[in-house]
């Protein structure tokens, strides 16, 4: 397995940065006098997908060549790696293919071809995972970088890229 470097983590950033949004870091006092420590939540289920794979997906996309890109992606998922991909894709202008349970909930295939994903069904099945580790690794290290830095900071506005 790859294990990525720093720079490696911070070339994913700049490869995403034009495509995902700054979401808010989020602090519960109730949770907080539960757990006996402040807990910080970060909202990325405020992407425009709806999910932090959002990241993932895009870092794949935007990390292929250009002959690579020309042929498309794929993947089998049920959700919202399925719909990030297809997203990632769109906005890079290449064809995403996904191969999606046939239980998968109604809305998530939705979502998929509203971002412009092509499905075919299958049988459902488990155990497939949607990225390669250093993949996700590559673009989830930079929220946890700059969540660091929301919270060393005087301002704390409360809202991290």
């Amino acid at each position: 397995m790859l294990i990525p470097t720093y720079n490696d983590m911070l070339d994913a950033h700049e490869r995403i940065a034009p495509h995902i949004r700054c979401t808010p870091v989020r602090v519960s006092d109730y949770l907080n006098e539960l757990a006996g420590c402040q807990l910080f939540f970060k909202c990325e289920n405020f992407q425009e997908p709806g999910a932090f794979k959002v990241r993932g997906a895009t870092n794949a996309v935007f990390g292929l060549d250009e002959a690579q890109a020309a042929r498309g992606v794929a993947t089998h998922s049920s959700g919202n790696h399925a719909s990030c991909l297809s997203y990632a894709a769109t906005l890079r202008g290449i064809p995403c293919n996904v191969v999606m349970p046939r239980t998968a909930p109604q809305a998530k295939k939705d979502t998929v071809r509203r971002y412009g994903g092509v499905i075919t069904e299958c049988e459902p099945s488990t155990g497939v995972p949607p990225l390669k580790w250093s993949t996700n690794w590559d673009s989830l290290i930079p929220i946890f970088r700059r969540t660091k830095r929301w919270l060393a900071s005087a301002t704390n506005p409360r809202t991290s890229c």
